[in-house]
């Protein structure tokens, strides 16, 4: 007799059952894929900076593969734009190292490039969708290596500019420049000296026989004339001789006295006129140091290119850094490194690394390819990646990049770039080349500042550049060149902005060249250009003409600061002639007077001069 079997068992029932296991495996399947694109397109968003979108993603994780469709890039400063749309990506991976928290890729094929195309709704990140992370990869580019020569650009001529061309940097350089003046000092100095010697005069009116004094020696000496000598006592007449002794010695000592008082009036009269050749002095000096803080220069081209190229140098330096060789590992535990490094002078540091920040990302080989490269109207992309370490602490492998590429939908021409990464003898090497001919540009800045605007409207671009980066030392040079290019100016100072037509209205071309050197973040750089000549002689020549024509103005302004000075001085020349040495003058005359009637008591008579020839 047949069992009866379960229901479930049945084929009738086994059926459906296969059927609900399959839609759930399907559905499971389904949902990891898109919990992976998700997260993709989270992390890589939040990472970069602005949105990555990616169409659709396919994994297959036995066979350690995935391709990713469609993937639109957004330009971060232009989020209505993306900066690149890749039509797929195929990658074969290592499940193994995925498994310790490693992505290792054996092979990436990337095919279907096309730059600068419009986004369907803004790829900028909202500030919820931050929640408060670490800067984004596109803004930690701009590590501020080089902030100082940054600064400097921004404290330099163009700081001041159209106070320069208008004249209002003069008079607003006043203050500070007075301090240093010559004359200023000078006279500073004489009004100093003049005092100590206006004090001693005082101190020797203070010796001159008081009134009182000089009244009881009139009192006495008009008694002696109302006697006779011959019937004055002996002691009257002693008493008469030291009084007369005494007068003339006060009279020697005064008389001594004001001929050094008057010397030394003469003195400083003489020293104030030599004022005169200090004033003219310090205004040239003031004339040399009014120039503009790039006196020296002839070429304003840092001042004008200068942040773009520092900006540029700082994101290379990050791309350095990101894959720079640190040492080896002594030890590894919960996500950190315990890293041994050896610096260039031989010194022996440790540091730990934080592996959950940077995970290891390992490919090993990638290539690029789109189109055909005798099509004039397709896209070119041909170009490949070799064993590439994206922020590893070690230096295993050595990394090479090249890429060539044209863009015929956006104007570009032709792209070609190769980078290098080694480590040879015991330091790392990183060496790049860029070349890019026909690259359209468009509402591109050159220098912005409060005062003024240059931009580029549209123009045609080619720039080459290449350089190497050896241990902490930075060596580049580049040139940039521009044909039919369309200039936009603004400013609010209309010498300034007269100057700025004058350079750009009839203008179609420009072409600059920089060399750059750095050991760590002390930057060297030249560039030279024939606008930025052309800007520093148009200023200069617009700066020297306002110099020659205030001499008067200078001299007015240098008399301001001279003046409380000055006439303190005479003020103080004039009180000594008209009070003290006045006073030693009269007290003179009057022991003068005293000894024409005391002379026949003067043991030693001498003639005695008038107070008028004392100096």
């Amino acid at each position: 007799m047949q069992q009866n079997r379960p229901p479930f068992f049945r084929k009738k029932g086994l059926l459906p059952l296969l059927v609900i296991w399959g839609i759930l495996g399907t559905t499971i399947y389904f949902e990891f894929e898109t919990s992976v694109k998700e997260w993709l397109e989270n992390k890589a968003s939040l990472a970069y900076g602005a949105k990555i979108d990616i169409d659709k993603v396919s994994v297959n994780l036995l066979k350690g593969r995935a391709s990713l469709n469609k993937v639109q890039i957004t330009n971060p400063s232009q989020p209505l734009k993306n900066f690149l749309v890749i039509s797929s990506i195929d990658i074969r991976f290592s499940l193994k190292e995925l498994f310790k928290k490693k992505l290792v890729i054996y092979s990436m094929e990337v095919t279907g490039i096309t730059p600068s195309t419009l986004r369907s709704y803004s790829g900028a990140l909202e500030d919820g969708d931050t929640n408060g992370v670490s800067p984004v990869l596109w803004e930690r580019t701009d590590t501020g290596v080089f902030s100082k020569t940054r600064n400097q650009i921004k404290e330099g001529a163009f700081k001041h500019v159209s106070q320069i061309t208008t004249g209002a940097y003069t008079l607003g350089k006043l203050p500070n420049l007075k301090k240093t003046l010559t004359s200023l000092k000078y006279l500073e100095e004489l009004n100093h000296s003049f005092g100590k010697a206006t004090q001693a005069w005082r101190t020797q009116a203070n010796t001159l026989p008081t009134p009182s004094q000089m009244y009881k020696w009139q009192t006495e000496i008009a008694q002696w004339r109302k006697s006779d000598r011959e019937i004055a006592s002996s002691e009257n007449q002693n008493e008469r001789r030291k009084l007369a002794a005494l007068i003339r010695e006060k009279h020697d000592s005064l008389k001594v006295q004001l001929r050094s008082a008057n010397e030394q009036v003469g003195q400083f009269k003489t020293k104030l006129e030599q004022l005169e050749p200090l004033l003219n002095q310090d205004i040239e000096i003031i004339k040399k140091e009014l120039s503009l803080p790039s006196s020296e220069s002839t070429d304003l081209s840092s001042e004008l290119f200068g942040l773009q190229l520092v900006s540029l140098l700082e994101k290379l330096s990050f791309w350095s850094q990101a894959y720079r060789f640190y040492g080896h590992s002594i030890s590894e535990k919960a996500g950190y490194k315990l890293v041994s490094v050896e610096t260039t002078d031989h010194k022996t540091l440790l540091h730990f690394l934080n592996a959950k920040s940077y995970p290891p990302f390992y490919i090993q080989k990638a290539t690029f390819s789109e189109g055909n490269a005798n099509s004039p109207t397709d896209n070119f992309v041909r170009g490949e990646i070799k064993d590439f370490l994206f922020f590893s602490p070690f230096y295993k492998k050595d990394f090479k990049f090249n890429l060539e590429a044209s863009f015929p939908s956006v104007e570009l021409d032709s792209l070609k770039t190769e980078l290098t990464a080694s480590y040879r003898d015991n330091t790392p090497v990183e060496t790049f080349q860029l070349e890019i001919s026909a690259l359209p540009i468009t509402e591109t800045a050159i220098r912005r500042t409060s005062d003024f605007e240059i931009k580029i409207l549209s123009g045609i671009a080619r720039f080459e550049t290449s350089g190497k980066f050896e241990g902490p030392k930075l060596e580049a040079s580049g040139e940039f060149e521009l044909t039919g290019a369309k200039f936009f100016t603004q400013s609010q100072f209309q010498p300034f902005q007269n100057m700025l037509d004058d350079l750009t209205h009839y203008r179609t071309n420009l072409l600059a060249t920089a060399e750059v050197s750095s050991e760590a973040d002390n930057l060297t750089m030249n560039i030279e250009s024939d606008f930025g000549k052309k800007l520093a002689s148009s200023i200069k020549d617009t700066f020297t003409q306002q110099i020659t024509q205030i001499d008067d103005t200078l001299r007015s302004h240098i008399l301001d600061s001279l003046f409380p000075i000055r006439q303190t001085f005479q003020d103080t020349l004039q009180d000594a002639e008209n009070i003290s040495l006045a006073q030693m003058r009269s007290t003179l005359t009057e022991l003068e007077l005293l000894i024409s009637f005391t002379r026949k008591y003067d043991p030693h008579p001498r003639t005695v001069s008038r107070p008028a020839s004392a100096g």
